[in-house]
């Protein structure tokens, strides 16, 4: 999931300040009963999810790439993460 984030549209959260990002959906799960997370478009390497089943990978995603651990940088257009 993280490869598919960082390779997509998403390219811009290596470095990024996640913090804010992780509480917002974090706040989103506490207020609503999720029933589903599926991918929006195209091909996406996870099937959809039951409940919140998918938050915790979604979470340790973003805090891995908090700018408090990693370095935003320039990706060449080939480059897979």
């Amino acid at each position: 999931m993280r490869s598919f984030l960082l390779n997509t549209r998403y390219w811009w959260l290596e470095g990024a300040p996640t913090d804010s990002i992780r509480r917002g959906i974090g706040d989103v799960f506490d207020k609503y009963d999720i029933e589903t997370i599926a991918p929006g478009y195209g091909l996406h390497p996870a099937r959809p999810q039951r409940g919140g089943a998918a938050l915790p990978d979604v979470d340790e995603i973003l805090k891995a790439c908090d700018k408090s651990v990693a370095v935003s940088r320039y990706v060449t257009r080939d480059e897979e993460r």
